[in-house]
């Protein structure tokens, strides 16, 4: 590449030639929770995807109704993408992993899959970009930047000069190119890079990563996360980049949605702040399995007797441990359908039990169920670990802010502690705090 070809390039394909692709917000936060929507509506697609997405966008902290975001979460790998309908695409291997996985883990599936994501991108029409490619952004601009400090000591550059020369690379050896550019400081013309800007969502990608300082005028690299950044950078893993094989879009594609264990995270602690919470409209299965639900003598006496029990998969594309309506049931008879925060909570009776309503909550919360089951062969789906909640007490645990969460659990963990810990489930009040915030 020199500068007579680059010039040549921009006047001929434009805003297309910029790395662009599909105009939808770029968080990985966001195409994680998009795609706990779609693994939802995936496993029984009784209406279309658009009217699921716009009826329980919210249950996943989505501030749209958009299920195109669903584009986001296949270029990071979360959903397959083979045909031309949604229906037919399944959750990956990597979207398992995130869904099983602890804060720590979660970061370091998130920085590979940013790391892993390619342009062009395959889910765009080859119409609309330039596609003669073959080029890892987040890897490219990291280079790039670190180039400039050590060649250079240049330690930040404009955006301007970013969507000029970084964002418009076609392949990893044209670092030095873009460097020598960019060293002279003279970016396209304001209406080339603002027309570039609008079309390219690549911002929003490296935003994922710490590794980047990013505002509306510069761009840096974080000292924080440099060395981490090159010891990786130095191992077979770390130069995945360099992979020709890659270049194929079915290989990419396998490389893609499988979990490589890079083991590394460029991503702050706490920074995407993914809620572990189950979907409202699982809530809404539950209680409703829960009210509805009959528990004969012989079962009532097998659940209270066998402290242990199996715990059973939910027959979806998902392997989520499946919570028993009987156990909860079982637990809001126990308490006598009062409320375990205050028992003087009134609400209404039920239809289906004349008795004062009540919700089953899971003390130590579903999300958690494999982790027990696998490392300490708990069944945490007991009525040793399941409260009788109110309606207003039981939102709060879900919804409330921090004090208040604190507060109802206290009350909770010193009813429950001895109970669970009679079943062998032992936790600390710091511990199960963890679990809600």
């Amino acid at each position: 590449m020199d500068l007579l070809e680059f010039n040549e390039l921009v006047s001929e394909y434009g805003k297309n030639y910029v790395w662009k692709f599909t105009k939808h917000n770029t968080s990985f936060k966001d195409a994680y929770n998009a795609t706990r929507l779609f693994e939802y509506w995936i496993s029984n697609p009784a209406t279309t995807v658009a009217k699921f997405f716009g009826k329980h966008y919210a249950s996943v902290d989505l501030e749209k109704p958009n299920y195109r975001a669903l584009i986001i979460a296949q270029l990071y790998g979360l959903i397959t993408k083979n045909f031309k309908t949604y229906k037919e695409e399944s959750i990956t291997n990597v979207y398992n992993s995130l869904a099983e996985s602890s804060e720590d883990k979660f970061n370091k599936i998130a920085t590979e899959q940013v790391l892993k994501f390619k342009m062009p991108p395959f889910t765009q029409d080859i119409k609309t970009v330039y596609t003669k490619r073959h080029i890892f952004p987040a890897i490219f601009t990291y280079q790039v930047l670190k180039n400039l400090k050590v060649k250079y000591a240049i330690n930040k550059i404009s955006m301007d000069l970013f969507f000029s020369f970084i964002a418009t690379a076609n392949f990893h050896n044209e670092i030095e190119f873009v460097c020598e550019q960019i060293q002279l400081k003279k970016s396209l013309s304001s209406d080339t890079i603002n027309q570039f800007e609008d079309e390219s969502r690549i911002k929003g990608v490296l935003n994922n990563l710490s590794l980047f300082i990013i505002d509306a005028n510069e761009i840096a690299l974080n000292p924080s996360y440099e060395s981490v950044m090159d010891t990786f950078l130095l191992t077979e893993k770390g130069s995945f980049y360099k992979n020709e094989d890659l270049k194929d879009e079915t290989n990419y594609k396998a490389y893609l949605i499988n979990y490589q264990n890079f083991n590394i995270s460029l991503i702050q602690k706490d920074s995407l702040q993914v809620s572990a919470n189950p979907l409202d409209i699982e809530e809404e299965k539950y209680k409703d399995e829960v009210e509805k639900t009959r528990i004969s003598a012989s079962e009532r006496v097998t659940l209270l007797n066998n402290k242990n029990l199996e715990p059973t998969l939910e027959e979806s594309a998902t392997s989520r441990l499946k919570r028993n309506p009987k156990v909860g049931k079982l637990a809001l008879e126990l308490s006598n359908y009062k409320c375990e925060i205050d028992e003087n909570h009134i609400t209404f009776l039920s239809k289906s039990t004349n008795k004062q309503y009540m919700e089953a909550h899971h003390f130590i919360p579903q999300p958690n169920f494999k982790e027990y089951w696998k490392n300490f062969n708990k069944n945490i789906d007991c009525v040793e670990n399941i409260i009788s909640l109110c309606p207003t007490c039981h939102r709060a645990l879900h919804y409330g802010n921090i004090e208040t969460k604190e507060k109802n659990l206290k009350i909770l963990f010193e009813k429950k502690i001895d109970n669970l810990k009679a079943t062998g489930i032992d936790i600390t009040f710091e511990e199960l705090i963890k679990l809600y915030i």
